[in-house]
């Protein structure tokens, strides 16, 4: 496997991390937010909303990656079609 597509697999697993860890760090931070109680979007709001925006947006971008990674392995056969789209 080449290099730059082991990277964009890579991205994958970082984007698997990445995200539950800035909702871990981020969310006991704010006063008045609970996990429990309140979704991973309400992060988005308010005064640090540039952190909890560019985590989601990070991460999707990491995800096309990942996506285009796959596409490059699965080449042939039948996962082919299924796969990566």
């Amino acid at each position: 496997m080449k290099r730059p597509t082991a990277a964009l697999l890579t991205c994958g697993i970082v984007a698997g991390a990445m995200l539950p860890t800035v909702l871990w760090i981020d969310g006991p931070t704010r006063p008045g937010y609970s996990l429990w109680h309140h979704g991973a979007s309400q992060l988005g709001l308010g005064e640090r909303a540039g952190l909890q925006t560019g985590n989601f947006v990070l991460v999707g971008i990491l995800v096309v990656g990942f996506s285009i990674g796959v596409r490059r392995v699965l080449q042939s056969g039948r996962g082919t079609t299924w796969g990566p789209t």
